[in-house]
């Protein structure tokens, strides 16, 4: 952890958990405006998570994986099930 990370003030905190099928879709609204995203598939998922843009989803994440990026808009991000069906969560934080 940085210094950097300590001094950031959270003012929002967003939790959603969903299931996602072979066909991709937004993770995220445009209208949130997010510091940070935390990505993760659920532990008990048969396939991989993929996340990428509206156009190409290319970025593995495996069952019990995550991913943790700053974004401001997680409209951005599209995520899809590699086979059949998967269950993620997602955790946002909105700081200064």
């Amino acid at each position: 952890m940085s210094s950097r990370d300590i001094d950031q003030t959270s003012e929002k905190m967003y939790f959603i958990t969903g299931s996602l099928s072979t066909d991709a879709a937004a993770l995220g609204s445009p209208t949130q405006n997010l510091t940070e995203l935390v990505i993760q598939a659920d532990p008990d998922n048969s396939a991989n998570l993929v996340i990428g843009d509206a156009s190409t989803q290319g970025l593995k994440i495996l069952p019990g994986g995550e991913f943790n990026c700053p974004i401001k808009n997680p409209g951005l991000i599209f995520g899809k099930a590699a086979s059949g069906t998967v269950n993620y969560s997602l955790f946002g934080r909105a700081g200064t």
